[in-house]
């Protein structure tokens, strides 16, 4: 197994808190794959809610806040049916995030998009975006088994956005 992947694991185990794990996870996909942006956000499927847990651009990303899942490209396939998405131009992130403005003024040209699920649920996602024609099938493979990897840090956050979004 990676080195990367076996610190990953040894955080998930050890850390309590969740912003250090996805700190340790960045530092990991940084590694294994490469991004300049990378973002985590926690799912609420029987709310439609999104809520960015982590980000390695509060300014522009912020962490926090819910809002409801809207009709979106990445929403639909990664969130609702669970799929990883690769956007691979400038173009191709035009049609899939409604922020695009913001992304592509940053510099950003593709997207790596994972879902993280545990049991046949998806509890959140990875966001990773890095330059034009960046992201592969083939660098999805080790996105995916982070997105494993971290799904046990999931499950708490989500509980925790499902119990928010209800007031208790």
């Amino acid at each position: 197994m990676n080195i990367y992947l076996e610190q990953l694991i040894e955080v998930v185990a050890t850390e309590p808190r969740q912003e250090q794990v996805f700190a340790r996870a960045e530092e990991a996909l940084g590694h294994l794959i490469g991004h300049k942006l990378f973002t985590v956000l926690g799912y609420e499927p029987a709310q439609h809610l999104v809520s960015r847990l982590y980000s390695s651009n509060p300014e522009c990303f912020p962490v926090g806040g819910y809002k409801m899942l809207g009709n979106t490209i990445w929403g639909q396939k990664v969130l609702i049916e669970g799929q990883p998405l690769i956007g691979k131009n400038r173009r191709e992130l035009k049609q899939i995030f409604p922020d695009h403005k913001l992304i592509l003024g940053l510099g950003l040209g593709s997207t790596l998009n994972i879902p993280v699920r545990i049991g046949g649920h998806t509890l959140g996602m990875l966001n990773l975006l890095h330059d034009e024609d960046y992201y592969t099938p083939e660098k999805l493979k080790h996105a995916s088994s982070v997105a494993a990897i971290l799904a046990p840090v999931f499950s708490g956050g989500s509980e925790i956005l499902y119990k928010r979004s209800v007031g208790e």
